[in-house]
């Protein structure tokens, strides 16, 4: 009996360790799944890390530059994005809302599409009408026919001016010198004949005085001097002896060559050795002194070899015992009389010695004895005759002609004639807006290159201000058919597909299609007038770039299902430990069974040995 029951507990022990490892089983089962929703879990978190979004980089509404989710929307609705741009599927048709697509299908021409958004609108003005005066350019034709005639006129005048001008110079250098160099001169010995010698009648009537003079007698050579300065019937000592009263300081005042002021008085005249009262010596004096009266034609005689020998830094006594000039003329007898005797009462003052004025009284009794008689009327004669050769000076040519003057012929004509004129017209009520609209016509007819607006700055009289007028030549639209696209269920023709209403406000939408390829980003460019491609890759107001905010939300996904994963994995790691736990124990009450059983064995084997 005892050995049944541990038998049976032994049987017992066995299915129960037999439960525990298939529970155990389970559980290691269903941990494998969660590593396996662990896998997936993260799979799906790494997945999450590559999402991207598309966004532009636009000026927003506080003024700051920011970024804003990309949709078809924002490109289909003006003012939302800097540029204008647009969207073109792999075939080449441009993508549009379903708004843009109404307002083409229902409008004939690019005109009537504008209007249907409000921008043309109508205008009324007044306007300076200007025309052309035709008498007035009658007028000026007439000016400047004659200008043309009379600056062909100065041309010619300016030649003979020129032409003038050289023969002047010609004339003023070479002819006029040529025969002013050909007049007679006074001083060509043709003209001069030798007198009788005055210089010993001088020497002889004044005897006595003259040869105290050589000696250094000065008194006596003033003497001489003085009688040859002034003597004859009219002066103070004449033929009937001396005049008292002539001597007033007016008659008998004299100046030197250089400047200084005397006078020869009564008692200078007297007893110069020739008071005979009209005796040979006073008729010989009288002569010589009124020859030399003749101051411009009587003139010392000069010696061979002999040169003027002073100048303008000479002393003034060597310039009053000089014969000469200090420009290098020759002074007349008279002149040189004067300066001698000045010089006489003052040489020492003037640097001049006793000896130089001694030899002077030779010099100019030499002087007076060399002196010529000039022949005037031969001089006279051959002078005319001179005269006559003078070579006619060239005269410039009359004018200049008389330049035209335009008032002269244009008088009270005005250039313009000018009235006001009433007009009405058209123009776009938002220019900018009207140019994004016409290029959106354009690229949905399928047309490449874009006109644009022209403007007219137009002057209203009315009231008083500049209005502008906004254009663009229109054209129809062209013929079109419409089909249904098959993929999106929406209208389309040759050259564009509308776009369904959820894709419009997509930004996931257009971020897969623009990375997968599958639509193609284009901007307009104002320089060529149409869109062309571009991307997020180079258009700096465009970028595809990491959505951020999806992987903070993934990382939380992540991290909720990764703990619920791990809880429930905890509780299944808790009951394998329990189960483990339970399997020792079962082994443990199996071990001690089994030995039981066999104790008990080994004893009924020795009882019946």
């Amino acid at each position: 009996m005892g050995m049944s029951s541990s038998q049976a507990r032994l049987l017992s022990l066995t299915a129960r360790q037999h439960n525990i490892e298939l529970r155990s089983q389970q559980l290691e089962a269903q941990k494998l799944m969660l590593a396996n929703d662990s896998d997936q879990v993260y799979i799906n978190y790494l997945n999450a890390l590559d999402a991207k979004k598309t966004i532009a980089n636009i000026a927003l509404d506080d003024g700051t530059i920011g970024d804003t989710l990309l949709t078809a929307n924002k490109i289909f609705t003006y003012g939302d994005l800097d540029k204008q741009y647009s969207l073109k599927a792999q075939n080449g048709k441009t993508l549009v809302s379903s708004s843009l697509h109404d307002a083409y299908q229902s409008t004939n021409s690019l005109n009537d599409f504008l209007k249907k958004f409000g921008l043309v609108s109508d205008v009324a003005y007044s306007v300076e009408i200007v025309e052309r005066n035709p008498a007035y350019d009658n007028a000026v034709d007439r000016y400047e026919g004659d200008y043309e005639q009379w600056q062909q006129e100065m041309e010619d005048y300016e030649q003979k001016y020129k032409d003038y001008l050289n023969k002047h110079k010609y004339w003023e250098e070479t002819e006029y010198p040529n025969w002013e160099a050909d007049e007679p001169q006074r001083d060509d010995p043709k003209y001069t004949t030798t007198t009788e010698n005055l210089g010993d009648k001088f020497k002889n009537a004044g005897s006595s005085c003259y040869n105290t003079a050589l000696g250094g007698g000065f008194g006596c050579y003033q003497h001489i001097l003085a009688h040859i300065i002034d003597y004859g019937t009219t002066t103070g000592f004449g033929t009937d002896g001396c005049n008292e009263s002539w001597y007033n300081g007016t008659n008998n005042k004299y100046t030197t060559t250089t400047g200084e002021s005397f006078v020869i008085s009564s008692s200078e005249i007297t007893g110069a050795g020739m008071d005979d009262n009209g005796g040979t010596k006073c008729q010989t004096m009288k002569e010589v002194s009124e020859k030399i009266d003749d101051e411009t034609h009587y003139k010392a005689a000069i010696k061979e070899g002999e040169t003027c020998d002073v100048n303008a830094s000479s002393t003034e006594g060597e310039k009053l015992l000089s014969k000469w000039n200090t420009d290098g003329t020759l002074k007349s007898i008279k002149q040189w009389a004067k300066d001698l005797f000045y010089l006489c009462d003052n040489y020492n003052s003037r640097g001049i010695t006793s000896a130089q004025l001694k030899q002077s009284v030779t010099d100019f009794q030499e002087g007076l004895a060399g002196s010529v008689n000039f022949n005037e009327p031969l001089y006279n004669s051959d002078h005319i005759i001179w005269e006559g050769k003078e070579p006619d000076e060239p005269l410039p040519p009359v004018g200049p002609p008389i330049e035209p003057d335009i008032n002269d012929y244009i008088g009270g004509l005005q250039p313009e004639n000018v009235w006001t004129e009433n007009r009405q017209g058209t123009t776009f009520s938002d220019k900018n807006l009207a140019q994004w609209y016409i290029n959106l016509w354009y690229k949905m007819e399928g047309l490449d290159e874009t006109p644009k607006i022209k403007e007219e700055v137009v002057f209203d009289e009315n009231t008083q201000k500049n209005i502008y007028l906004y254009s663009v030549d229109n054209i129809g639209k062209s013929a079109t058919n419409y089909t249904t696209n098959g993929y999106l269920g929406t209208p389309e023709n040759e050259n564009y597909l509308v776009l369904q209403d959820d894709m419009l406000s997509n930004n996931k939408w257009i971020t897969n299609v623009l990375n997968e390829g599958f639509v193609q980003i284009q901007v307009f460019d104002g320089n060529l007038n149409k869109f062309i491609d571009t991307s997020t890759a180079v258009d700096t107001k465009l970028q595809t770039v990491t959505d951020t905010q999806a992987i903070k939300t993934a990382e939380a996904q992540y991290e909720k299902d990764m703990n619920k994963i791990n809880a429930k994995e905890s509780k299944i790691d808790q009951k394998l430990q329990e189960l483990e736990a339970d399997r020792d124990a079962v082994k443990t009450q199996q071990d001690a069974l089994k030995k039981v059983i066999q104790d008990n064995i080994d004893l009924s084997f020795k009882l019946f040995s």
